[in-house]
C-alpha cells in the first residue's frame, strides 16, 4: 500500500476512534507531561501566566478551581473519562475534535455546565477573564 493510501486509511480510522479507548492508540496521540498522571497534592496551587490552578478535594474527588486571564489556553488534551465544567464568571470557547475530523467549537459563560465526554480532544480558549471549577468521574488521566 502507498504511503498516501496508508495515511489516508489511518486518518479514516482516527475520525471512526474519536471518543473512543482506542483513539489514545493515534499516530496524533503522545503521552502527557511526566507529571501528567501523577497525584497532584491537594491542597495545591499552581500559577504561571496564563493564571492559577487552585487543587481541592471536595467529598473525596479532585476538583480545580481555575482563574484564566483572557487570551489564554488551557488543556489540550484527551481524558479516559468524562471531564466536568462549570463557568461561574467570564466565557471560554471549547474545542472538541468530532469523529468526523472536523472542529466543533462552542461558546460558554457564567453558569454554564461543559461535559466533554472520554476520549475527545478539546481546548478551552478564554475570551475573557475566566473563574471555572472542572472534575472528572474517575480519578484525572490525560494525554
Amino acid at each position: 500500500m502507498g504511503s498516501l493510501s496508508r495515511q489516508l486509511k489511518e486518518q479514516e480510522q482516527q475520525e471512526l476512534d474519536v471518543g473512543k479507548k482506542e483513539f489514545l492508540l493515534s499516530l496524533n496521540v503522545i503521552s502527557g507531561h511526566a507529571h501528567a498522571n501523577q497525584a497532584v497534592p491537594t491542597p495545591s496551587v499552581y500559577a504561571d501566566d496564563r493564571g492559577e490552578i487552585h487543587n481541592v478535594r471536595v467529598g473525596g474527588k479532585r476538583v480545580n478551581l481555575l482563574y484564566s486571564r483572557k487570551g489564554v489556553m488551557r488543556s489540550g488534551d484527551v481524558h479516559t473519562n468524562t471531564q466536568h465544567d462549570f463557568l461561574f464568571s467570564g466565557k471560554a470557547q471549547v474545542w472538541c475534535l468530532a469523529q468526523n475530523g472536523q472542529t466543533i467549537r462552542k461558546i460558554y459563560g457564567p453558569y454554564e455546565y461543559v461535559a466533554i465526554p472520554p476520549y475527545v480532544p478539546h481546548v478551552f480558549e478564554f475570551l475573557e477573564d475566566t473563574v471555572m471549577a472542572e472534575w472528572w468521574d474517575e480519578p484525572f488521566r490525560a494525554w
